[in-house]
């Protein structure tokens, strides 16, 4: 009898979420570009007032922190002694995360790389002051074992801090609720399916297959957050996710938030 053959490491390795987003996410200085350039997540993100959560010599996770910016803008605060960048993508983290330290102006020194899917997390109980995502918590395919990682990891008085989100308004719920009940109906009428991006859960709007995009109600967040025992504050950024010179707002379109959660 033939042994098993384990092939799962093996497809892993040849799996690169990096690989399915855009071609700015090619080289450290054309993401750069694009962040700063086009988009409004940088601008939002040092507008947050980091220091106000940090003790002396804190251990911070950036978790889903792609290219690094994040990670090296936390690697610079005063208060940081040290920072985890822990992402998916082999990629990323090898090659494109050092130079973007450099683009930002951190200290690689103080930036341990792993590389990793959201959970389990394999970090100690309570060896963590502050957990940053920025626009990554909506990724996550298990946000409720997500949020139940992160607050066993957490130290007392601790934060997790979800930069750059964008709650959907009910109405946008609505909408893709109906556009997907129409496709199904219409396919079922013509007898062909119709293909259609996206899928509908009860608490979530799954609307890019590729990446894994969910979106989320603020009251859809405010109840995992309950759930996991954390109280929820959010703050309005008042800044889109995208400058207008790069594309126009879109209809129901809302702004980045920052959201702050604290353990009960």
């Amino acid at each position: 009898m033939l042994e098993v053959r384990d092939v799962r490491l093996e497809q892993a390795g040849r799996s690169d979420w990096a690989d399915a987003a855009s071609d700015e996410w090619a080289n450290a200085q054309s993401l750069w570009d694009h962040l700063t350039g086009a988009s409004n997540l940088v601008e939002a993100a040092q507008a947050f007032d980091f220091a106000a959560l940090l003790p002396p010599e804190a251990a911070v996770l950036d978790l889903g922190c792609g290219s690094g910016w994040l990670a090296a803008m936390l690697s610079a605060e005063p208060k940081v002694g040290h920072v985890i960048a822990w992402d998916g993508s082999p990629h990323l983290l090898e090659h494109v995360l050092p130079e973007t330290v450099a683009l930002v102006g951190g200290d690689l020194e103080r930036i341990e790389r792993v590389c990793g899917d959201f959970v389990p997390l394999t970090l100690p109980d309570a060896s963590l002051d502050l957990v940053a995502m920025s626009s990554a918590f909506h990724h996550a395919p298990d946000p409720r074992r997500l949020l139940g990682e992160l607050r066993r990891v957490l130290r007392p008085g601790g934060a997790v801090v979800l930069l750059n989100e964008t709650p959907w308004k009910r109405l946008m719920v609505l909408g893709f609720a109906t556009r997907m009940y129409l496709a199904a109906l219409l396919g079922l009428v013509r007898g062909t399916p119709i293909a259609r991006p996206g899928q509908l859960a009860a608490d979530h709007v799954l609307y890019d297959d590729r990446l894994g995009d969910r979106g989320y109600t603020a009251g859809a967040l405010r109840a995992l957050a309950a759930e996991a025992g954390f109280t929820l504050e959010i703050q309005d950024t008042r800044l889109p996710s995208f400058k207008p010179s790069y594309r126009d707002r879109m209809r129901l379109e809302p702004n980045l938030v920052h959201i702050v959660l604290h353990p009960r």
